[in-house]
């Protein structure tokens, strides 16, 4: 009965201060693996989190390995990738790591990716363009015609993008969660499929640590307290290239052409919120007593 009290007690004060507890059993949190969706500020949270591993034991961006090659990173304590669950789970050593994933505002994410293929256009990024794939290349064209301060020019490019910009814009956050690149009714590059909201949602509740872009320092700083490290620095914003033009998601128009493509995505990030607050995601102060803000964006 001691050691049951003792225990709870640990409990409480690791939920106190910022331990994100997502089932009954404590487990200590020594493997990593980040579920990367793409513009979330993954590649500032990869940037921040890699130095508190050793040197050696981190494998990032495994989306460019073969699946042999994922296969044999069961040694590794750091993992990332733009892969979505289905792969996930499919390797073997995944049991043993603690599964994160980090979600954005969605008319702010897609305003942001929108933005980052429509670099491509630019002069500087000419030699990138060139090794771009077929599908990204017709949607970085599609982008370059489009008047980012017209709703009408939007919706057209939305009405007719190919399988590839269906995957990156239309609800990305929760394909990545539920499609599957091996199935033709879970197709990444199709509707989503029938009970996807709902699974989505299941899978994001079983996520061991959930971040939020937009509070990116206190979601480092949780899973700091986690790991045992010492207090996180302010996580640079990195991965920012993008358009000179500007895209306002804020102007209501524009956001009326974008919801369509986002609805299942808008209640998914309201659900990650309410379960980042839940496990302690509330903004935390700094040893000088000073409340920490969410890493600008």
């Amino acid at each position: 009965m001691l050691l049951k009290l003792n225990l709870d007690i640990s409990k409480k004060l690791l939920y106190q201060s910022g331990f994100a507890l997502t089932s009954n059993i404590f487990t200590p949190l020594s493997k990593l693996f980040f579920l990367h969706i793409p513009k979330t500020a993954g590649t500032s949270f990869i940037h921040t989190v890699k130095p508190w591993f050793s040197e050696g034991c981190c494998a990032n961006y495994i989306e460019g390995m073969t699946a042999e090659d994922r296969l044999k990173l069961g040694n590794m304590n750091f993992i990332s990738g733009h892969i979505f669950l289905e792969d996930i789970k499919k390797l073997p050593y995944i049991v043993n790591y603690n599964l994160i994933s980090i979600f954005r505002d969605p008319y702010r994410r897609l305003a942001s990716h929108i933005r980052y293929m429509d670099r491509y256009n630019q002069p500087e990024y000419e030699t990138q363009f060139n090794h771009l794939g077929d599908e990204l290349k017709i949607v970085v064209k599609s982008i370059e015609k489009v008047d980012f301060e017209r709703p009408d020019d939007l919706e057209a490019l939305f009405a007719s993008l190919p399988a590839w910009g269906r995957a990156a814009f239309e609800n990305c956050q929760t394909r990545f969660l539920v499609c599957d690149l091996a199935s033709v009714v879970a197709s990444p590059y199709g509707d989503l499929p029938e009970g996807a909201f709902d699974l989505a949602l299941e899978r994001l509740e079983a996520l061991d640590v959930i971040g939020i872009s937009e509070a990116l320092d206190t979601t480092i700083e949780q899973l700091a307290v986690r790991l045992g490290t010492p207090f996180a620095p302010r996580a640079p914003v990195l991965n920012t290239a993008s358009s000179h033009r500007k895209l306002n998601h804020n102007d209501p128009h524009i956001r009326e052409v974008m919801r369509p493509l986002l609805g299942v995505d808008e209640l998914l990030y309201t659900r990650a919120k309410a379960l980042f607050d839940q496990r302690g995601g509330a903004p935390t102060e700094s040893p000088t007593g000073e409340a920490r803000q969410p890493a600008a964006k």
